[in-house]
């Protein structure tokens, strides 16, 4: 899996898979999830970041503010980002979240109403 953030779109794409895409599903709004040739999730783009989490740069603690840590390579490049134990667990949560989403995407839908008469 890796994450790519691009600060100038103000998105994050997460690749879950090497596959080509064949194809794409905004499933929400500036939410769009990439599909292969065999209708498997291989990647996630999540548009409009700085609206939907904390800042990305800085995260407020009961401490005080704490800078993003980055991992880099010997030229330098961002190859890993180091997060708090409790922000990890949630991206973690959402990606499961997405994932059900995708897995579920051809099931077929009922209205709320009939929905209501079936409970």
């Amino acid at each position: 899996m890796k994450m790519t953030i691009d600060n100038e779109a103000d998105a994050v794409y997460i690749r879950l898979s090497d596959a080509p895409i064949k194809d794409s599903e905004g499933i929400k709004q500036g939410i769009i999830l990439d599909y292969d040739d065999d209708n498997n999730l291989v990647g996630i783009e999540i548009l409009h970041i700085s609206r939907r989490v904390r800042s990305a740069t800085q995260r407020e603690t009961a401490m005080g503010t704490v800078k993003e840590q980055f991992i880099i390579d010997e030229r330098g490049e961002r190859v890993g980002v180091i997060l708090p134990l409790d922000k990890y667990e949630q991206l973690q949560e959402d990606l499961h979240d997405l994932a059900v989403v995708a897995e579920r995407r051809t099931e077929s839908t009922i209205r709320l109403e009939e929905l209501k008469k079936r409970l």
